[in-house]
């Protein structure tokens, strides 16, 4: 990055992240919503149980920033759908763990391989850079979770 003063925002690796990620958001959003019936919150809540096997609702809560009744309302709705079973903790009955169907994966699976097929399109217009580029995000992303607040 320069010290251009006059460099426009638009311009800058933030902005231009930003523009990445909402567009990723957008068609996740879309797909969801629009295909499959859940919404975005929904979907990261089953990637969420599948990512973190036997996570509680205050794990997943925690992992995503969401509230604990956002949480707890929307994983009630994905067991009614039959999407996600609960289970409470034995040692610790206020713990309530939560776990994926069968049903609740197949439609997991389906999503995010549409997802992934769709971003493969737009991340292979790269070509032989592509894997540069990953490796950068993951050098970031690694960076990130080690940085302080005020990096």
């Amino acid at each position: 990055m320069t010290d251009d003063p006059h460099r426009r925002f638009a311009d800058t690796e933030v902005f231009l992240l930003h523009e990445i990620a909402a567009y990723f958001d957008r068609r996740a959003k879309a797909l969801s919503l629009g295909t499959h019936g859940l919404t975005y919150t929904e979907f990261l809540l089953l990637l969420a149980v599948r990512e973190m096997p036997d996570a509680s609702q205050n794990t997943i809560a925690q992992t995503f920033n969401f509230s604990a009744s956002t949480v707890s309302q929307r994983v009630a709705r994905l067991v009614d759908r039959g999407l996600l079973t609960q289970r409470r903790d034995e040692d610790n009955r206020r713990i309530v763990h939560v776990h994926l169907t069968e049903s609740g994966q197949d439609l997991l699976d389906l999503v995010y391989d549409d997802l992934a097929r769709r971003a493969s399109v737009v991340f292979d217009s790269l070509g032989d850079r592509r894997a540069c580029f990953h490796d950068s995000l993951v050098e970031l992303c690694r960076f990130l979770q080690h940085a302080p607040d005020a990096a």
